[in-house]
């Protein structure tokens, strides 16, 4: 394994290992995860059967969540790039994540009080998600001032975590998501690893930083 991890890599290789890594890019991940709870069913989100209101106020948290957690943070990360406070989108040095981190945070926060506050009812599952990721912002904004943890993993760690207290308080059936996550993840991390981004004890620390950040608010339940 070790030996495939450090072996040179092959264009074909290399175009594989960014799509991936930019295909599931942290700041895609609140999106991927507020879309399946919303479109699963699993919150009566968007489905036939919910009241008009009820898919207007959705409607309305939806927009909310993917503006704070993508939209404003991919906006303010460009904007950081052109600045040169950045070098790349992908932030490959421990130094550059701290301002993206802050503003990230920042914004995560806002969509948590604006849901709380402002647009209710909200289903208390959209805001233990949350809560779980402003956590993992904050350990990694810490984690990061020393040491350069897998924030792709912590993304897809969370979303697994999601998962898992969608499974276990909801009794909803995506055990096979689940699984199929499981392996995402694996790839996720092979790809980090082949474009030399991480060690594995980063790649490792980020995965399960994310899982328990999401699954610490069930115990909690």
């Amino acid at each position: 394994m070790e030996n495939l991890v450090q072996a040179p890599l092959t264009s074909k290789e290399e175009v594989l290992a960014k799509i991936i890594s930019y295909l599931f890019h942290p700041l895609f991940m609140p999106t991927y995860g507020m879309t399946l709870l919303f479109f699963s069913n699993a919150l009566s989100g968007f489905n036939p059967y919910a009241l008009p209101e009820v898919m207007h106020n959705n409607a309305l948290i939806f927009a909310v969540v993917i503006s704070l957690t993508l939209v404003i943070p991919g906006i303010a990360a460009v904007l950081l790039k052109r600045m040169g406070k950045i070098q790349s989108l992908q932030m490959k040095t421990r130094q550059e994540r701290q301002i993206p981190f802050a503003i990230t945070g920042f914004c995560y926060l806002a969509a948590y009080t604006i849901l709380q506050n402002v647009l209710q009812p909200v289903n208390h599952m959209v805001l233990i998600v949350l809560a779980g990721a402003q956590l993992a912002i904050l350990i990694a904004l810490i984690v990061s001032a020393y040491w350069k943890v897998s924030l792709h993993m912590i993304g897809i760690g969370g979303l697994l975590g999601m998962q898992l207290l969608m499974i276990k308080l909801f009794h909803i059936p995506w055990e096979i998501l689940l699984y199929a996550t499981v392996l995402l993840a694996g790839f996720i991390g092979f790809a980090r690893l082949r474009l030399n981004a991480h060690e594995p004890l980063q790649i490792l620390a980020g995965f399960v930083i994310g899982v328990l950040t999401e699954t610490l608010f069930l115990l909690a339940y």
